[in-house]
């Protein structure tokens, strides 16, 4: 709680408003992120079973649901990443495709590109040699923000909702722990402070 508590002062100091106008910033992107992701988690779902990608092992494939962003983290990354902008907050809704290979990451970029049911708007690339790994403390992966363009979104009205999935190889997924995460928050942290 009183880590929320901080996220709404950093917020009104921000804006000079209060509690309620700076919390109200992000409730749309909230609401729209929460209304596509069951869209979301299916395409991630099936990207992961077409493309053939499974656990080691395993029939299962390595699609992870990962779960909305919060009310305060939305808050906390409108300020402290984006200046107020809460428009380029692009990843509430968001899945990830966890691969064995490099060579299975390129595939899987590859056919989300081809995927006639999204618009793919960014590609961070953070395996990408030239990437500084000093600003995620060493965490690669690829990022891209997309939008469903299916029909079924656009009768929804949410193919202007912008959505994020992280395809991750399975060497620092499985390093990726709760402590890890912890650190990694500290180390973010520190990077504003």
């Amino acid at each position: 709680m009183r880590t929320y508590a901080i996220r709404i002062l950093w917020c009104k100091v921000a804006i000079g408003g209060s509690d309620q106008g700076c919390a109200a910033l992000v409730v749309p992107w909230l609401r729209a992120g929460k209304e596509v992701d069951p869209l979301v988690q299916e395409k991630g779902k099936c990207w992961a079973e077409m493309t053939g990608i499974r656990m080691s092992g395993s029939d299962k494939p390595k699609h992870l649901v990962a779960p909305l962003k919060t009310h305060g983290r939305a808050i906390e990354k409108m300020w402290r990443s984006y200046h107020g902008a809460v428009d380029f907050l692009l990843d509430i809704a968001r899945t990830s495709i966890v691969c064995d290979t490099i060579e299975q990451v390129n595939f899987l970029v590859e056919w989300i590109a081809q995927d006639q049911d999204v618009v793919v708007l960014r590609i961070k690339n953070r395996f990408d040699v030239d990437y500084d790994c000093g600003r995620t403390a060493g965490y690669r992966d690829v990022a891209m923000n997309l939008v469903l363009v299916s029909a079924q979104a656009q009768g929804q009205g949410l193919n202007d909702t912008v959505f994020e999935i992280q395809i991750i190889l399975a060497e620092l997924y499985e390093k990726k722990t709760e402590e890890g995460h912890q650190n990694y928050k500290k180390f973010r942290d520190l990077l504003v402070a």
